[in-house]
Parts: C-alpha cells; structure tokens; sequence
C-alpha cells in the first residue's frame, strides 16, 4: 500500500506455496527391547512438504530373524519368541523398504 497525491493505492501480488518433495519417515518406536512373549505394535508415518503433507500407502512389517520375533504382515504386531537381537522392517508399496526397528529380545 502506498499513499500518493492523497490516496491510498493498493497491488496485489499472488504468492505460491512451494513444496519440497522430500520424503519424511517417522518410525515409532526406533528400538525396543522386550521379554520373551511380550507384543509391540509399531507405526510409521510418511509425509512431505515438510512435514506439513501426510502421504498415505500400505505397509508391509517383517523380521529379519523370525526365529526370534513374530510380526504380523499388516499390523505390525510384534511378538518375541526368543532371546536374541534383530530387527522389525517396514516396506511401502511406492517406496520399498522405509526402515528398520532395532529389537533386543531378552
């Protein structure tokens, strides 16, 4: 806004919002130790634009040693079977293999 000659002239300008496209992946809980027969559920969420953007997808949860941890493929749910240290993963059907849980069964 500017004032000339006694009034008040007035633009616009239009602003756009840019959007990185950087991925965002947030793992709930990044370790977990447990007893053997004790349960964990996990989560993950994805987003973008900084963390402004939730993006969604499906998700896929597994053990890199199921002789020591159970995991359901959909949930997450996590069960330790034995004592010993491995690892829950999570994939996502449009981006692959998102992360890892570090998990000390004892």
């Amino acid at each position: 806004e500017a004032q000339v000659g006694g009034q008040h002239l007035r633009d616009s300008v239009p602003v756009a919002t840019v959007c990185t496209l950087e991925l965002r992946i947030d793992v709930t809980p990044p370790q977990q130790a447990l007893a053997v027969g004790s349960r964990f559920v996990p989560s993950v969420r994805l987003s973008s634009c900084g963390g402004h953007v939730t993006l969604t997808d499906t998700f896929t949860w597994s053990a890199t040693d199921p002789t020591i941890l159970s995991v359901d493929p959909a949930s997450g749910e996590t069960t330790a079977l034995k004592v010993g240290t491995t690892s829950v993963q999570v994939r996502s059907t449009s981006y692959g293999l998102l992360a890892y849980i570090s998990v000390t069964v004892q």
